[in-house]
């Protein structure tokens, strides 16, 4: 069970880098019943971390484009 709070989403992203490194996957795909509200909290906090590490790679591939033309 994971707690609808902060520790517990970051469980479960844990969880998803262990299995993603075991198995050498390279996307994941999150699925839930959104039957409740007990969903959203995770849904909101999986966004976010989504948005930071998008950012971060459009970040790394404009550095690198401006290394290579310069």
């Amino acid at each position: 069970m994971v707690e609808n709070n902060l520790e517990g989403f970051e469980n479960i992203v844990n969880w998803f880098r262990k299995i993603i490194l075991e198995h050498e996957y390279k996307d994941v795909l999150v699925g839930m019943e959104s039957t409740g509200t007990y969903w959203l909290n995770l849904v909101h906090y999986l966004k976010y971390l989504l948005r930071c590490y998008e950012s971060a790679a459009c970040e790394k591939k404009q550095r690198v484009g401006r290394q290579l033309t310069h």
